[in-house]
């Protein structure tokens, strides 16, 4: 997690995670990131060897002025990178 110039941004290695096994929320200040597995196992089979398994795992953080407008997110290479645009909570005021 880095902040650079006007948003914040969130890096995440998820290796052999697809883009639908991924769900990104932004709620009450919370960026909860979900990314969940399911094993295709056959049925019909009996497995002598079974390496893969279902899984679940999950991230959260907490920002404040964030502009949940504008968040984005994107997945190359099993890289999760997600954006969040900081809202601009200052205004300058000039004296009269």
């Amino acid at each position: 997690v880095y902040q650079k110039q006007d948003n914040v941004t969130v890096e995440s290695e998820i290796p052999r995670y697809q883009k639908d096994d991924i769900t990104i929320n932004f709620e009450h200040k919370t960026l909860t990131i979900l990314a969940k597995r399911v094993s295709n196992i056959q049925q019909d089979s009996t497995y002598l060897i079974n390496e893969r398994n279902s899984n679940e795992q999950s991230r959260q953080f907490i920002f404040k002025n964030i502009d949940t407008n504008k968040i984005n997110a994107s997945m190359n290479n099993g890289i999760l990178t997600v954006k969040l645009p900081i809202k601009q909570t200052k205004t300058q005021i000039s004296i009269d």
